[in-house]
């Protein structure tokens, strides 16, 4: 923790922020899926939370072409406000005077759509104020807390979700009134843009497309893009086709671990691959950081990579539970080495005057990741798991190779900056 009591006094509040966010989030927005498909069916409920994801992105690109234009606090501020708002009128909207579904999804559409605004935007504010020297580390305790919450959250909402609603959101809306708080309060700015771009205000969405175009350019970025939305869509596997294959081709069965037997089939499986993910995530990930500190960063990179490619594709086709749970842990391994080198990449690549344009596109990652995992439940009904596997191994090593093209035109970009330099004194 010496570390973390040197860092900016903004990254300290960052990281609290993420801790009561996340906290405050995954109490209840992971069983809001069930909240509407218990009240308007399973059909509209799927209609409906692809429409908070598109509302969440669109909100992204506005938020951060408003931030590199006026400033990061402005709009996390902002972002804060309008969601402690919308928990409030979600909370009053499931009394039992209203119970309303509507006011409740209006809720949950602002929700997604404060998030997607203001996390492109804490992402560029992180940039702001680290180095390259301590970004790692930075990243290591915001991957840390960022999992600390999700448990700690998930579980809450587990027990208290179905039958304590009005209690979650009392709880939630105040930690949000608390991150409300932190960010008004505490946070100090870190971006100040050049006068004449504070003064453009006319034609907002034709200077939004001109941006967003110009990042679209940027060739190193959108490589590096599309290496992480590979690495994504093998972590979302389990949530599409690994999961689906467990819960059909292993049945229930009794196996016995030290002399005691217990009933598991693949469903039960796929809950303790999750659990296994996430434990191995709070409990390693700062010490996982600090034995690899001494190696290189494109080492780690690469070692993280293949041994989480390993890990899935292993997941993709075996029924064996302990060669799973093996596998998920290598997998879970490999993914803590790797992240932390990713976000410090990602941080030297973004120009300083757009980097909340270019963390918003960054997001894109994640829908498309989702997306591509859920073309491979219907890629999966016509190949079988082994080939799947192979798929699974060919999109980890392309995601290697395309981190590799990025690094190397990194170093090739210092190396002609500091030629430059020495020309230039």
């Amino acid at each position: 923790m010496t570390g973390f009591r040197k860092y900016h006094k903004n990254l300290k509040i960052r990281i609290y922020d993420v801790f009561i966010n996340g906290l405050c989030s995954t109490m209840y927005l992971p069983f809001m899926g069930i909240y509407f498909a218990d009240r308007l069916g399973a059909e509209l409920t799927g209609i409906l939370m692809i429409i908070t994801v598109l509302f969440g992105f669109s909100a992204g690109l506005y938020g951060g072409y408003f931030a590199d234009l006026s400033g990061r606090k402005k709009i996390m501020v902002t972002a804060a406000s309008l969601r402690l708002m919308a928990l409030i009128v979600m909370l009053v909207a499931n009394t039992l005077m209203m119970n309303s579904v509507i006011l409740t999804f209006i809720s949950i559409l602002i929700i997604s759509a404060c998030s997607g605004a203001s996390d492109p935007v804490s992402e560029a504010m992180v940039v702001d104020v680290t180095n390259s020297d301590n970004r790692k580390s930075v990243y290591n305790f915001l991957y840390w807390f960022r999992n600390l919450s999700s448990v700690l959250g998930g579980v809450a909402g587990g027990f208290l979700f179905k039958d304590h609603l009005q209690l979650i959101l009392l709880i939630s809306a105040f930690l949000s009134a608390l991150s409300l708080v932190l960010v008004s309060v505490f946070i100090t700015e870190t971006y100040t843009p050049p006068i004449q771009r504070t003064l453009v205000k006319r034609r907002v969405l034709h200077e939004l497309v001109v941006n967003y175009i110009r990042v679209s350019k940027d060739r190193t970025f959108m490589i590096f893009t599309l290496a992480t939305l590979l690495f994504f869509s093998l972590e979302f596997q389990m949530s599409n086709y690994i999961g689906i294959r467990l819960g059909k081709e292993l049945p229930s069965q009794i196996y016995y671990l030290f002399g005691f037997g217990f009933n598991l089939d693949g469903v039960k499986l796929v809950g303790l691959l999750r659990a296994e993910n996430t434990f191995v995530v709070v409990a390693f990930t700062l010490l996982i950081g600090l034995l690899v500190k001494r190696y290189k960063d494109t080492k780690v990179l690469t070692a993280g990579l293949l041994i989480y490619t390993a890990g899935y594709f292993i997941l993709g086709f075996s029924n064996v539970p302990l060669l799973l749970l093996s596998a998920m842990l290598i997998a879970t391994v490999g993914e803590i080495m790797f992240w932390p080198v990713r976000q410090k990449y990602l941080a030297e690549l973004i120009p300083e005057d757009a980097r909340s344009s270019y963390m918003a596109v960054n997001s894109l990652v994640f829908q498309g990741a989702r997306v591509l995992a859920s073309l491979s439940i219907t890629l999966g009904a016509v190949i079988t798991s082994f080939f799947m596997s192979t798929l699974y191994l060919f999109i980890g090593l392309t995601s290697i190779y395309l981190f590799h093209m990025v690094i190397g035109q990194i170093k090739r970009s210092k190396t002609v900056h500091s030629e430059e330099g020495v020309i230039t004194s």
